[in-house]
């Protein structure tokens, strides 16, 4: 996955719980899931081998559900939020990527940023 974007920070106070690889013909898919005091976060990045097999996605509004999309570089990052569990998804190139957990949205943006180098 060498043109796939890794995180480089996650709140401290999450420890790694489990890590996953799964490979398929379409695509390679990386989960990990860290742990705190009984909440967890889940990172997803999922890396298709050509940029048009990459699906597009849409959210269907719930009551309960917040939804928020911003764009920045060209890049549209879709944020929802439904008890208490922050979820970003965005796509960019032949990847997908996902955050999701009870986290705040300046954690979770700064997760993102992280991609990034930032």
């Amino acid at each position: 996955m060498t043109d796939a974007h890794t995180p480089t920070w996650i709140p401290a106070r999450f420890t790694i719980k489990d890590l996953a690889i799964q490979e398929l013909s379409l695509h390679t898919m990386v989960a990990g899931v860290y742990t705190t005091d009984g909440s967890d976060l889940a990172i997803r990045i999922t890396r298709y081998s050509k940029v048009e097999d990459v699906p597009n996605f849409n959210f269907e509004k719930n009551d309960d559900e917040r939804q928020d999309e911003v764009t920045t570089d060209g890049i549209t990052y879709y944020y929802t939020e439904n008890f208490g569990n922050l979820r970003v998804t965005w796509k960019d190139g032949k990847c997908l990527y996902s955050i999701s957990g009870e986290v705040t949205r300046k954690e979770i943006d700064r997760m993102v940023n992280s991609f990034y180098g930032g």
